[in-house]
């Protein structure tokens, strides 16, 4: 079977308008050039290519699957059924933890959506690859939004909405390779330097200045920090631990202790004065610091005082350079918490053992 090839962009001079003709129709997008225009291309490819990827029997008629119960589903359709699902699924303390899955299924209904979800191939999905990377999205930001997207194929598979080789087919699909594709790369994320620090907690309040020096100590995420509370913190020995209700890794079945030293102890003593159960950083309103409150108010410190922005993240990078300068990269694994589910208890132990002392010396 011979493979057809995709019509081209082209420019109509006379009306500077792009153009595309498809099976003998001429389709205009709009100024040549554009992204918009090349949007719409994308999307009208999208349409065509999913329109080929129907096969007909001898009658001219598209032909069915063997699964006959909701395998008729459009992929717009699909897409809104997996929605209900994720906003349900994805929810932690009544809020979505994967907002990503939104954006990644608009993509996936703009595209195709008028397109039978059963047909839907790894062409259909490069094509919404490259108009994610027309939009200038990063490489990264790509690469998990076409994750998105298989995981939709997947739970549709598991629930037999569409036959199971539709997903496998999918998985054919690899990620954007770094500086082997047009997308758009990213700066890593870079560790705060001690004298932007400095420079910015002299704008913060109190409250806030210490949240940033406690934060810094711990090498804890900014979700943590803000949803620290007394009864999480178990005072024993000479290292405090800080065991948070949530954390990153916790649907994995991680769990997760922060050691807490001499010096981040005589910083959190009196917030530890409050009720048990109420968060030690409160803000003017008496609620706990959110991480979108939490960065902004750095943010604006960062503008007063005349220096670049930098992020709460990037407290934690700086930590983690720190200590794998001064005890190796073992212990900043550990002190960061990064570890597997699968640990052994003999290397629990191991690893606590080398966290006290990072925060016997420097926490």
């Amino acid at each position: 079977m011979q493979t057809r090839r995709d019509p081209k962009y082209r420019h109509h001079k006379a009306r500077n308008l792009a153009v595309v003709r498809i099976e003998g129709k001429d389709y205009y997008l709009g100024r040549f050039g554009t992204e918009e225009s090349k949007l719409e291309y994308h999307r009208r490819l999208a349409d065509w290519r999913a329109a080929l990827l129907v096969p007909t029997n001898t009658n001219g008629n598209a032909e069915k699957s063997d699964i006959q119960t909701e395998t008729d589903l459009s992929v717009a359709e699909l897409a809104a059924k997996y929605w209900e699902f994720a906003r349900q699924y994805y929810r932690k303390d009544g809020k979505l933890t994967q907002p990503g899955i939104r954006i990644a299924l608009r993509y996936l209904r703009e595209t195709s959506g008028q397109a039978k979800a059963k047909y839907f191939g790894p062409k259909a999905l490069k094509i919404i690859r490259e108009r994610m990377i027309v939009t200038d999205l990063s490489r990264r930001y790509v690469n998990d939004n076409i994750a998105r997207i298989k995981r939709c194929f997947r739970w549709a598979t598991e629930e037999e909405l569409i036959p199971g080789d539709v997903y496998h087919a999918l998985c054919a699909v690899s990620s954007l390779a770094a500086g082997r594709s047009k997308a758009r790369e990213t700066e890593p994320i870079q560790p705060v330097e001690a004298a932007a620090v400095d420079a910015t907690v002299v704008y913060l309040a109190g409250l806030l200045a210490n949240m940033v020096r406690l934060q810094l100590l711990l090498a804890c995420r900014p979700s943590e920090i803000c949803q620290l509370r007394p009864c999480d913190i178990k005072r024993r020995r000479e290292i405090w631990m800080y065991e948070p209700k949530r954390h990153k890794t916790q649907h994995r079945g991680c769990s997760r202790q922060i050691t807490i030293g001499p010096r981040a102890q005589d910083l959190l003593l009196p917030y530890l004065r409050r009720d048990p159960q109420q968060h030690c950083f409160l803000s003017r309103l008496g609620k706990a610091y959110s991480t979108d409150g939490y960065r902004v108010a750095i943010a604006r410190a960062c503008q007063k005082a005349g220096i670049r922005r930098w992020t709460p993240n990037q407290l934690r990078h700086a930590k983690a350079t720190e200590v794998r300068a001064r005890f190796g990269l073992e212990a900043a694994q550990v002190y960061l918490g990064h570890g597997s589910a699968n640990v052994t208890q003999i290397y629990a132990e191991r690893d606590r053992s080398l966290a006290e002392k990072v925060a016997r010396e420097i926490g």
